[in-house]
């Protein structure tokens, strides 16, 4: 299972995706780019007037080109200058398929951390 490590505190592999991204609250909507993903949360660019904390939840659609749109709820678990980082909350089965196929077909493993 994704939420899952086979060994405690080893993170899981994030990669690149190339794909838009709306991050929505009830009240709000902002438009942004994924800098890396995995199966547990992703890291993106901060959007102007993002004005979150850390805790918030969020919806998190992710737009690849001519796919469908994936929609993840997660929640805001740091708050850069530049970025911003989202946990998912749980990821259902389906949803984990669907998500590392659009990993699979838009992104690229990125193992090597900055």
């Amino acid at each position: 299972m994704a939420s899952q490590h086979t060994r405690p505190g080893v993170r899981k592999s994030r990669s690149t995706l190339k794909a838009g991204l709306r991050i929505s609250t009830p009240v709000k909507d902002w438009e942004s780019e994924v800098l890396d993903i995995s199966l547990s949360g992703m890291r993106v660019e901060r959007p102007v007037g993002f004005d979150l904390g850390v805790g918030q939840r969020v919806e998190a659609e992710l737009r690849p080109e001519r796919s469908t749109p994936a929609v993840l709820r997660a929640r805001v678990v740091r708050v850069g200058d530049g970025d911003v980082a989202l946990r998912f909350d749980v990821v259902s089965p389906p949803l984990e398929a669907e998500l590392r196929e659009l990993i699979g077909r838009f992104g690229r493993l990125r193992d090597d951390f900055d």
